[in-house]
């Protein structure tokens, strides 16, 4: 089975110990993810991080890298197209795939792909399957994972979650490869960050989109309803997928997400996470 490392949305969360690279060889994968689903604030953070306390460790044990990267508004895509173009000349030697979310930043990796050598990968916001685990009789059904067609011969894989008992990958062509995330479903996602604008006085929240300073790093949130945990994380809202699922067709890469890993299951006590 193909296993890949998930530490988009999570990388600088880390909680499990001093030794970050020890970490990600005891995976045994080969290779991981960075970046972001959501925020583009959080994926410069984690693109930087990589490039200024990891390139070096990937380099020199020969590991892949994926970049995750978001939609994202006007002036934050700008500073986001540069940061990309900054991140691949510089871990151009490890760094091979770019997963983009909408078709902005499809049309954005194409034009890079001009300069550098990367596959393009349709990301799971892309996927517009039910996932909302409050009404268990979708999961118990079939899941067609639909494949939009202005992806045609645009991308080389496409991402998708384990919502349902039975997922029907026929509508993706078959030179496209499936990417699926476990053990968490992301369930919805917005512009607006919870975490963020806790700091700001009440009734002035989310006006304007209050200044970030990552206060996202500092915890999580874990709510409950009939049925379903809900993880909240930054900008995203996942629950983890427990039920058995098949499909028409085997998956070509598992992308796991350790969100126990880095947020719960800590080995000492932190009051953060990485700087």
């Amino acid at each position: 089975m193909n296993i890949a490392y998930n530490l988009s949305d999570i990388a600088l969360y880390y909680n499990g110990g001093p030794d970050y690279t020890q970490h990600l060889k005891d995976t045994g994968c080969s290779r991981f993810y960075f970046g972001s689903y959501f925020c583009g604030k959080y994926c410069m953070r984690s693109m930087n991080f990589f490039m200024q306390s990891l390139s070096g460790f990937f380099r020199e044990n020969s590991l892949s890298v994926s970049l995750v990267i978001p939609p994202a508004p006007g002036p934050e895509n700008e500073m986001l197209k540069q940061g990309i173009q900054s991140f691949f000349a510089y871990c151009g030697d490890c760094a091979d795939e770019l997963v983009v979310n909408d078709y902005a930043t499809l049309q954005l990796g194409r034009q890079l792909q001009s300069w550098y050598r990367f596959r393009l990968t349709a990301g799971r916001l892309f996927s517009k399957n039910f996932r909302d685990p409050r009404y268990p009789e979708f999961e118990q059904e079939t899941s067609t994972a639909f494949f939009p067609e202005m992806l045609r011969g645009e991308v080389s894989a496409i991402e998708v979650d384990l919502t349902a008992a039975h997922l029907d990958f026929s509508e993706i062509d078959e030179d496209v490869q499936i990417h699926a995330h476990y053990p968490y479903v992301y369930v919805t996602g917005g512009q607006n960050c919870q975490f963020a604008a806790a700091a700001h006085p009440a009734g002035e929240q989310f006006i304007g989109r209050p200044g970030c300073h990552l206060s996202c790093m500092n915890g999580y949130m874990e709510t409950t309803a009939e049925n379903a945990v809900f993880l909240h994380l930054g900008k995203g809202l996942y629950t983890k997928h427990d039920g058995p699922t098949s499909w028409s067709r085997t998956p070509d890469r598992f992308l796991y997400w350790p969100a126990d890993e880095f947020l719960k299951n800590s080995q000492e006590e932190t009051s953060g996470g990485i700087e």
